[in-house]
């Protein structure tokens, strides 16, 4: 690699690393799955955008919502959990991530959602209304990267993203997309990331 290609990558990289913070955690893919079978969905559009931001202290730019008006009035391929299904569903594996990281970061604002994306859709341009970073936990179709505008992209098993910056998904592949999020809504990325760090940093010892 030339020098001046080796410091354009460097240069890309760190702007990467203030979008997307890579690491390793265990956690139980199958019982998620199953977890996430027990509540009802909704599609991420306008309406349900609108009703986060009446709610919502944080983040509340709604303007990327001007660039595809038809498709966030319409889409119906990218959906998020709103209410379980029956009152005392077993929630093992959600309930234990979600207090876990509460604990690392030292915050009662983590509100857990799982999401899923279609096969063959994409997921706009967009920032995650109310939130200030989010950690997500790919369950299924992770072969699909996530696009920071005018970043760069990357793909990723768990992961920390600065979701107050536009970012988007591609057409998905493969098969259809399943996560688990944690959504801090009074914290920022950079407070997050070096709670994580710390955190792990003393797993190590």
């Amino acid at each position: 690699m030339k020098f001046a290609n080796f410091l354009e990558f460097k240069k890309r990289k760190n702007k990467l690393d203030n979008h997307i913070f890579k690491f390793k955690i265990s956690y139980d893919k199958e019982q998620l799955v199953k977890e996430s079978k027990l509540f009802d969905y909704k599609p991420i559009n306008t309406e349900t955008l609108n009703n986060i931001y009446g709610t919502s202290e944080n983040n509340d730019d709604l303007s990327f919502i001007n660039s595809d008006t038809a498709w966030w009035r319409d889409q119906e391929s990218w959906n998020t959990s709103y209410q379980l299904k029956e009152d005392n569903a077993g929630l093992i594996e959600s309930v234990r991530l979600t207090k876990l990281f509460k604990n690392i970061v030292g915050t009662e604002n983590v509100k857990p959602n799982f999401f899923t994306q279609t096969i063959g859709t994409e997921v706009k341009k967009h920032i995650d209304v109310g939130t200030l970073c989010a950690i997500n936990f790919i369950i299924k179709g992770g072969e699909t990267p996530v696009v920071f505008d005018g970043i760069g992209q990357d793909t990723y098993t768990v992961a920390l993203l600065n979701v107050n910056e536009n970012h988007s998904v591609p057409t998905q592949k493969g098969e259809d997309r399943l996560l688990f999020k944690l959504r801090f809504t009074s914290n920022k990325y950079n407070e997050v990331k070096q709670s994580i760090q710390d955190y792990l940093q003393k797993e190590e010892i």
